[in-house]
């Protein structure tokens, strides 16, 4: 979850999935962590009982079996705030990871660099042969599990999805419904993503939307996608070409990350 303040503060919050931040009745706010301190430059903001105390980050804390973890980014002069506000619950956290943590290095596109270790001064040559697959594209494409996935976040209430409902033609016009299903009040970030374009698997944000919502409310969004991002470019060369929409039907999910789809639907689309 990401908290901003004046001071260009945020702060994140997420944890392992099968972990309940509020299983605790007596400590709502409450998110448990495992006793040892990792070390590095990287600076994480933890909370166990019976106090919130401060972390950095090291590659066996990213990995191990931590239950939640608090994480601010750039938390400037106001951050301590932020961070307090997140921690005692007096801000519900709603922020997304704007990234993808893998699970293991194998799973990214290149676990060794080549020439890694040469001398200073020794040309390499680094092949990028993912092409537009990168990030959490990458991880789909493959079908790899992250440890935490593209637009993940945590809150302290729960939402629902529901009512999805599609339009093609030019583009990919979608609505829904979510609700707030928690005790408290809280924003949430409902992502809409292509999941397929003409018979072809192909994973893309097409849009997201924030919304606050007080506890059973509901509201109906509307996502729209960017013509631009349901194109391939067809030039054989990847140089001289143009953008295309192929004709045929695109698959599209509304989601919680890139890895947590919920509502799937198609339409057709008229190629150009």
């Amino acid at each position: 979850m990401m908290h901003h303040d004046p001071g260009g503060s945020s702060c994140q919050a997420h944890y392992q999935p099968h972990t309940d931040p509020l299983r605790s009745e007596q400590h709502p706010t409450r998110l448990p962590l495992p006793q040892e301190g990792p070390t590095c430059s990287h600076r994480r903001y933890s909370c166990r009982e019976p106090s919130p105390h401060i972390r950095s980050f090291r590659r066996e804390y990213a990995f191990g079996p931590d239950q939640a973890v608090v994480e601010a980014w750039y938390p400037a002069q106001a951050g301590g705030q932020a961070i307090a506000e997140i921690l005692t619950g007096a801000v519900n956290p709603s922020g997304r990871l704007p990234v993808t943590f893998p699970a293991d290095l194998a799973q990214t596109p290149r676990p060794d660099l080549s020439g890694l270790g040469t001398p200073w001064g020794t040309p390499v040559t680094i092949e990028y042969a993912e092409g537009a697959e990168v990030g959490y594209r990458w991880f789909a494409q493959q079908h790899q599990q992250p440890l935490y996935a593209f637009g993940h976040g945590l809150s302290y209430t729960t939402f629902d999805y529901s009512n999805l409902q599609v339009e093609g033609g030019d583009t990919i016009t979608t609505t829904f419904t979510v609700t707030n299903t928690g005790q408290r009040a809280g924003a949430d970030v409902p992502q809409l993503y292509l999941t397929a374009a003409a018979g072809e698997e192909r994973l893309r944000l097409l849009g997201f939307q924030r919304v606050e919502l007080q506890p059973g409310e509901s509201r109906q969004l509307t996502v729209t996608a960017d013509r631009r991002l349901l194109a391939r470019f067809d030039g054989p060369d990847g140089i001289i070409g143009n953008w295309r929409i192929a004709e045929g039907t695109y698959q599209v999910a509304v989601g919680k990350s890139a890895h947590d789809l919920v509502l799937t639907a198609g339409t057709p689309m008229r190629g150009n």
